[in-house]
């Protein structure tokens, strides 16, 4: 499952309160992460930064209540005109899981929940 890495705290403290939240990215590594995702599909999210994951990294599995995608263009006069995508995602909370196994290359992991394995 795709893994959205570095997510601030306060926004897994309101997942956790209400069970569902609204996630903005620009970061590069988090845009790619959800390239191909939908609505219906598991995203794993953890506050740990993309270069400190690994086996063990703890989280959340959400599921994807639905997604945006767009950019935004700088047209400043005094810097060059530049574009940055942006992902919008609704999730809802499924469960508290850790990491099993993870690609570095790709941003997948294989979780474990205290119920089960899900193969991502």
């Amino acid at each position: 499952m795709p893994v959205i890495s570095a997510i601030r705290g306060d926004k897994i403290k309101q997942l956790l309160r209400t069970g569902e939240t609204v996630l903005e990215m620009e970061s590069p590594h988090n845009v790619l992460a959800v390239e191909g995702v939908g609505p219906g599909a598991v995203v794993f999210i953890t506050e740990t930064g993309a270069e400190e994951i690994r086996r063990g990294t703890e989280g959340l599995v959400c599921s994807v209540i639905s997604i945006h995608r767009g950019f935004a263009r700088n047209t400043s006069p005094y810097d060059d005109e530049w574009e940055i995508q942006r992902v919008r995602l609704r999730l809802r909370l499924e469960g508290h899981a850790r990491i099993s196994k993870y690609n570095d290359v790709e941003k997948r992991a294989e979780v474990k929940t205290s119920a089960h394995a899900i193969i991502g």
